[in-house]
C-alpha cells in the first residue's frame, strides 16, 4: 500500500480546477495521482478556490497530510492561499500552515515573465535589409531571433501552416511540438 508522504496541490485552471498529489512511495519512486477535477461553475476567485481545495482535502482526508500548494502567479491564487492560511490557523493550528512556507511557485510561471522581458529586444530586426549568417555581430543574433520569432508566430496562428509543419516533421522523422 502506498502512503503519501509528500503532497502538492497543483494549478487551478480558469474553468476547471485539477488536484493532483505527488508523493514518494515505499520504494522511493515518485508517484503522481489525479485526485479530483472540479468544474468551477461560479467565479473562480480566491475564496471559492479555497473552498473547493478544502472540500477535496476533506473528501480524501488529507487536511493533515499535505506539504504545499503549487500555484501560478495569478492574484486569485494569492487570495486562495490567504484564505487557506486563515482556515488552517483557526481549524488546525498545529499544522503550521502559512503562505510563506506552504505556497510553491510554479517555476515555469516564475521564469516566464523574465524570459518575455529578455525577448522584447528581439521583436524587431536591427536591419531588415541585411542579414549575414556568417557575421559575428550582435545584430546578426537579434535579426535571426526576430525572424525566427516572426516565423513561429505565423505558424502558430495558421492551422494550414501548422499542418504543413507537422507534415515536414513527420517526413524528417522529428517530433512535432506545438
Amino acid at each position: 500500500m502506498l502512503t503519501p508522504s509528500f503532497l502538492l496541490l497543483v494549478m487551478c485552471g480558469l474553468i476547471f480546477s485539477g488536484f493532483t498529489i505527488h508523493y514518494i512511495d515505499d520504494e522511493w519512486n515518485v508517484q503522481e495521482i489525479l485526485l479530483a477535477f472540479k468544474l468551477l461553475e461560479e467565479e473562480h476567485d480566491g475564496q471559492r478556490l479555497a473552498n473547493v481545495f478544502l472540500k477535496v482535502l476533506t473528501d480524501f482526508e488529507l487536511t493533515h497530510r499535505f506539504l504545499g500548494v503549487t500555484t501560478d502567479n495569478a492574484s486569485n491564487n494569492a487570495t486562495m492561499m490567504a484564505h487557506l492560511e486563515t482556515y488552517f490557523t483557526r481549524e488546525h493550528p498545529s499544522s503550521g500552515f502559512s503562505v510563506a512556507w506552504n505556497q510553491i511557485e510554479c517555476m515555469a510561471h516564475v521564469i516566464n515573465p523574465g524570459a518575455k522581458e529578455i525577448l522584447k529586444c528581439f521583436r524587431e530586426p536591427v536591419d531588415t535589409e541585411v542579414y549575414e549568417p556568417d557575421s559575428d555581430s550582435t545584430d546578426k543574433v537579434v535579426s535571426a531571433v526576430s525572424r525566427l520569432a516572426f516565423l513561429i508566430g505565423r505558424i502558430r496562428r495558421s492551422p494550414k501552416l501548422r499542418r504543413s509543419m507537422k507534415k515536414i516533421c513527420e517526413q524528417q522523422g522529428k517530433a512535432y511540438l506545438v
